[in-house]
């Protein structure tokens, strides 16, 4: 039998959330004997934005792989859940499996930022006694910032009047 060739799409290795989910990855490719590419080509670029290291990504479709596991959640920040959406079609049939974010039509594996803004939040009112609490959510058109920064998330802790400063990062 040959072995096994899976990617992993991701923006960068330079921040601990990628390097976790590389370990992770590699951990498991490892135990199952699965040979493993990272191809670290930058935050996918629209026209308004450009990266020039998305070229590997072009070199893709070209390659024999088994399957891809794409950081979808850092890949989009920049681009949009729907730009990055149609963006994956390019792939044609290797199997893709999403990770950080919801990708419709595709199998994805992420975490509900909801649930977890409410316990922070919560956290910092009854712990704490805090009442204003700014978020900083990230990019505007990410869709993870934007679960994070959800206002039903904030109405559920009952100080929705406080909670008024959101800071965008650009």
């Amino acid at each position: 039998m040959t072995q096994r060739r899976i990617l992993v799409l991701i923006d960068n290795i330079e921040s601990d959330y990628q390097i976790e989910a590389i370990s992770g990855v590699l951990r498991a490719t490892r135990a199952s004997n699965v040979n493993t590419v990272v191809v670290t080509g930058g935050w996918l670029a629209t026209d308004r934005r450009p990266s020039e290291r998305n070229f590997v990504y072009d070199l893709i479709p070209e390659a024999t792989v088994d399957g891809m596991l794409v950081l979808a959640g850092s890949l989009s920040n920049q681009c949009g859940v729907e730009y990055f959406t149609e963006w994956l079609r390019r792939f044609g049939k290797v199997p893709v499996v999403c990770i950080g974010l919801e990708i419709p039509g595709y199998p994805s594996v992420f975490v509900d930022n909801g649930v977890g803004t409410y316990a922070a939040v919560s956290h910092l009112i009854e712990r704490h006694g805090r009442r204003k609490i700014a978020c900083l959510r990230g990019p505007a058109i990410s869709s993870e910032a934007t679960q994070r920064a959800q206002q039903r998330q904030v109405n559920n802790c009952s100080i929705a009047a406080d909670l008024r400063e959101r800071l965008n990062a650009r």
